[in-house]
């Protein structure tokens, strides 16, 4: 009887990675898990994962070596403000760079509007100041005043 060659087993959390990381296709995931292609392919089969490519990946189970291993072999999967996490928006930040840019944005949008508030609560009360006192306002100068 003919002995076949076999590969080495796959560990609990290889089988954990390659559910988390199918949505990046076989190749990457071959590469990550430094297997063979064709293993990948077949684990998968025998787990009904699918390893068809898409972006919408669960990034909880990755070790710092699978994403130090993604980072080499398919570096536009990590979000680029963190590069930890997968991405997972449109904008190719992962779910929590995403949420704290638009928190950003709205702090920024906010403090304008409570500086606009100040700045025209500070013209008011000089507006009413010169009423009161009787003083008119400065004239801006321009190129041609003295004319």
């Amino acid at each position: 009887m003919v002995e076949v060659k076999r590969g080495r087993d796959w560990t609990c959390q290889e089988e954990a990675a390659l559910r988390v990381l199918a949505p990046l296709g076989s190749h990457t995931v071959a590469l990550v898990l430094d297997r063979g292609l064709y293993g990948v392919e077949v684990k998968a089969s025998r787990m009904g994962v699918s390893l068809k490519k898409r972006l919408e990946i669960n990034d909880r189970f990755l070790t710092t070596p699978m994403l130090e291993a993604i980072k080499r072999h398919n570096p536009g999967v990590l979000c680029p403000a963190c590069g930890k996490a997968l991405q997972a928006t449109r904008n190719g930040l992962c779910g929590a760079c995403h949420l704290e840019a638009l928190a950003e944005a709205q702090n920024a949008a906010y403090r304008e509007l409570v500086a606009n508030r100040e700045y025209n609560v500070a013209k008011t009360r000089l507006k009413r100041k010169r009423k009161e006192l009787g003083v008119a306002a400065p004239r801006a100068r321009g190129g041609d005043a003295e004319a």
